[in-house]
């Protein structure tokens, strides 16, 4: 048994990760929670803790020389090229108010090159896996972006910065704004990992984050949307990197026309 899990590829153990921390996160769910605050609007739960911990523990099992950075936990540094990113709960404002939209995530970079991305949706057992140069799956099955050709067609989800100044907040308002009447439907789920599964499986169209803080499911989010044919930059059209101050994850047809709209 050891032989065999010493064994396991990185995309195994991630997924091993994301449904044992998937486990975890659901039993919590919808029961009083310790909660306190890393910051005013930013919350962390005994669950964020004790799913990061578990992911970590698979993790360093199986590749202790990894350098791993999560949401909660003091990081790991190391001198490989490879780094595991983890957000143990992304939607925790969700998760604590009893909304059923929260995932687990986590990336594994290579020299900052994101080359594996497991997010798992607990609640309804949907595991969105990409591997670069190999495609994007939802439990097993390959999927895509959509098809939608123009702008006034789309549905397009926001998600704003936890530390807002007041100049972040007036242009955040400002990029809604354009948007708002030049889209079919705007949406505010409250998870970014959630948003990039969706438009990679053709949910919805895009996903938009102005002023984005360095957010540990990006890694993650842009590669499944890569895969599956879609394209994420930030708002000047350069490929995203974890400096990005913004981001645009969309199905590649409407990119052009979407940051055009932003830049205005």
């Amino acid at each position: 048994m050891e032989a065999e899990e010493e064994r396991m590829s990185f995309k195994e153990v991630a997924i091993r990760a994301a449904k044992e921390a998937g486990e975890i996160s659901r039993g919590y769910f919808g029961e009083p929670i310790q909660v306190s605050f890393k910051a005013r609007k930013d919350l962390v739960t005994v669950a964020d803790v004790e799913c990061e911990k578990r992911i970590v523990s698979i993790i360093r099992k199986h590749f202790p020389d990894h350098g791993i950075v999560g949401e909660e936990l003091p990081a790991h540094p190391s001198d490989s090229p490879y780094k595991w990113i983890i957000d143990p709960i992304d939607g925790t404002t969700n998760y604590v108010a009893g909304i059923p939209l929260f995932a687990v995530c986590i990336a594994l970079c290579h020299s900052d090159d994101s080359i594996l991305a497991v997010i798992y949706d607990p609640l309804r057992d949907e595991l969105f896996c990409a591997e670069k140069d190999k495609g994007a799956y939802l439990n097993g099955q390959r999927i895509a972006v959509s098809d939608t050709a123009r702008l006034e067609d789309c549905v397009v989800s926001y998600s704003r910065s936890y530390h807002p100044t007041d100049e972040v907040v007036k242009s955040g308002l400002s990029v809604y704004e354009k948007l708002l009447p030049s889209v079919r439907g705007m949406r505010q789920f409250g998870g970014s990992a959630l948003d990039f599964c969706y438009v990679a499986s053709g949910r919805l169209d895009a996903t938009v984050s102005p002023f984005t803080d360095p957010k540990l499911e990006h890694p993650a989010g842009c590669l499944m949307v890569d895969e599956a044919g879609g394209r994420s930059t930030d708002f000047t059209g350069k490929a995203w990197d974890l400096e990005s101050p913004s981001i645009v994850g969309t199905n590649g047809r409407i990119h052009g026309a979407l940051l055009e709209l932003l830049r205005e």
